[in-house]
């Protein structure tokens, strides 16, 4: 269960839920400031695509589903 919550109604959050005293729970600080200070060199640059190029990749993939296309990916997935 992810219960999104702030530390000023975590207590009335937790208790609305009915979650136990004795509960084990993982808390991860969602702080936008520290968000962008971690994440500045973990810049993605994804190539640009038109519209068109995007149509012709997808029309290029198989219309009838195959089972073996698919082992191959798992397998070649599993081998990494």
């Amino acid at each position: 269960m992810e219960v999104r919550t702030t530390v000023q109604n975590f207590v009335h959050d937790m208790t609305a839920h009915h979650i136990s005293s004795d509960t084990r729970i993982r808390v991860i600080i969602d702080d936008p400031q520290f968000r962008r200070e971690s994440r500045r060199d973990d810049t993605l640059s994804l190539p640009s695509i038109t519209p068109t190029d995007q149509r012709q990749l997808l029309n290029d993939f198989p219309v009838e589903y195959d089972p073996q296309a698919s082992d191959e990916l798992i397998a070649s997935y599993r081998a990494h």
